[in-house]
């Protein structure tokens, strides 16, 4: 009956503490790679941010095996602009997050409103690709944000481009 009780104690603590908000990684979707973008922004969790950037292994594995033969030429040159995109260190949302705290905006007081995104295809590749935009409101006024060149890697959507705060959307 001890051991029981310990347990459960243990458990209820554990429960209790829990730390920082959990982030799951969702992005099957760009509906849901814009709601995981979001929540990173919103808790301040740059390491699951990092995580939704499309890496090496996604453009040699999920994107480069999509090619046909008879595009090398314009599938090196993408490739070749991917890996740059890679080394560039492309990871810095500080500035987002700055820009909207300037404007006095606590990123806690928001919900993520809507997303939206302009879908398009590479040429006879089944390589899916969009610029995504995320919009909230703050005291009746709706603002926008952008991810562009977001790509479906094969395994779920990546973005390739910090986000950029665009200011009031203009509805």
């Amino acid at each position: 009956m001890k051991n029981a009780f310990g347990l459960i104690l243990v458990l209820f603590l554990f429960g209790c503490n829990q730390g920082p908000h959990q982030i799951t990684i969702k992005r099957s979707t760009p509906e849901e790679l814009c709601e995981t973008v979001f929540e990173t922004l919103k808790y301040n969790d740059s390491k699951t941010f990092v995580a939704l950037f499309y890496d090496q292994k996604d453009v040699e594995n999920g994107i480069e095996a999509r090619w046909k033969d008879n595009q090398k030429a314009y599938r090196k040159q993408a490739l070749t602009k991917m890996s740059k995109d890679i080394k560039k260190g492309r990871f810095d949302w500080s500035s987002t997050r700055n820009e909207i705290k300037k404007l006095g905006i606590n990123w806690e007081d928001f919900e993520l409103k809507k997303s939206t995104f302009d879908m398009d295809k590479i040429p006879n590749v089944s390589i899916e690709y969009a610029d995504l935009y995320l919009f909230f409101d703050h005291n009746s006024v709706e603002y926008k944000i952008r991810l562009g060149n977001c790509f479906n890697t094969g395994n779920g959507w990546k973005i390739s481009e910090a986000p950029l705060f665009l200011g009031k959307s203009g509805k």
